[in-house]
């Protein structure tokens, strides 16, 4: 049996250029376990970003482009069943200068950080 799909995927410290992942081991790790993550990110229905992490539970994305959205789906690996079902979730990057003078950020969903 797989791994069930991992819980509670968060975007968060959305910029123009960058964003952090993070998610929650699945409930269910399968028959033997899971040893790994992987993660995809597509653009326009495009795969640009496609890795491992190990048993690590966020990454940052780097390298994004301004206003644009991106699909993000992250799914637990098993050595002897394969992937398990994904996480799926959605992000807007900001707007470039979106930046005001003090630092803070406006992000998506009105929310700001520093």
């Amino acid at each position: 049996i797989a791994p069930d799909k991992p819980t509670n995927l968060t975007v968060t410290n959305i910029t123009s250029r960058s964003a952090e992942i993070s998610w929650q081991d699945p409930e269910n790790h399968g028959r033997y376990g899971f040893s790994r993550f992987w993660i995809e990110l597509k653009k326009d229905n495009s795969l640009i970003l496609n890795i491992t992490t190990g048993k690590v539970n966020k990454y940052e994305i780097n390298n994004l482009t301004p206003d644009t959205t991106y699909e993000i789906s992250v799914a637990a690996e098993s050595d002897y069943y394969g992937l398990g079902e994904e996480s799926i979730t959605s992000f807007l990057t900001s707007k470039e200068g979106e930046c005001l003078k003090n630092r803070i950020c406006l992000m998506q969903g009105g929310k700001a950080t520093l």
